[in-house]
């Protein structure tokens, strides 16, 4: 009769896991999904297809997941095709949404500001454009942007021109833009600014 110990039978081996999709790999698919829509967007924009831009970029939102910089630069450009559509409330709307996601960032700060100038400008509130403008102003130079403090200027100065008292101040601002605009390259905003001061 054995008396010896069962030798224990060998565990079961166990599969190696699949490979799943992470959360940072889905986040990488998202940002991705929303970066190709943003260009799309701006295509159609520069296309002057406001109405098919304004689609895509709402379509974008509404899928989710993706971060606050990117839904800040989708609002943004939702907003520049509801101005020149002349949907000035639903483009008020997206510079508030703007708001809410600055939070403490001067950069964001200052494009949402900006972006609010344009609104009120329009809407031919010289007085509220300036105050935004100039907050705007305040905020690009905090954060040391060139670009964006050449754009705060440029908003001012055009937002200063529609005031009764403010136009020599909108030529200094102008110029001071385009001086900028020219040292980065920019010839668009800089010809933008040159239309200020030809104003």
């Amino acid at each position: 009769m054995a008396t010896g110990k069962r030798t224990p039978a060998p565990a079961p081996r166990r599969r190696a896991p699949r490979p799943s999709v992470t959360f940072r790999t889905r986040e990488r698919v998202v940002e991705s999904a929303g970066e190709d829509l943003q260009a799309r967007a701006v295509e159609l924009a520069r296309a002057g297809r406001h109405a098919e831009a304004v689609q895509v970029v709402s379509e974008a939102l509404s899928a989710g997941g993706l971060g606050a910089a990117q839904q800040f630069a989708l609002l943004e450009l939702r907003a520049e095709s509801h101005i020149a559509a002349g949907a000035l409330d639903l483009a008020d709307a997206d510079a508030r949404a703007m708001h809410a996601l600055a939070r403490r960032s001067p950069a964001l700060r200052a494009r949402a500001c900006n972006c609010e100038a344009l609104v009120a400008a329009r809407r031919g509130d010289a007085n509220a454009a300036v105050a935004a403008a100039t907050t705007a102003l305040d905020a690009a130079r905090r954060c040391r942007d060139p670009a964006l403090e050449a754009i705060s200027l440029l908003r001012l100065a055009d937002a200063q021109y529609r005031t009764f008292d403010g136009h020599q101040s909108a030529l200094d601002n102008a110029a001071r833009a385009a001086t900028i605009f020219e040292r980065l390259g920019d010839r668009a905003r800089q010809g933008q600014a040159r239309c200020v001061q030809g104003f």
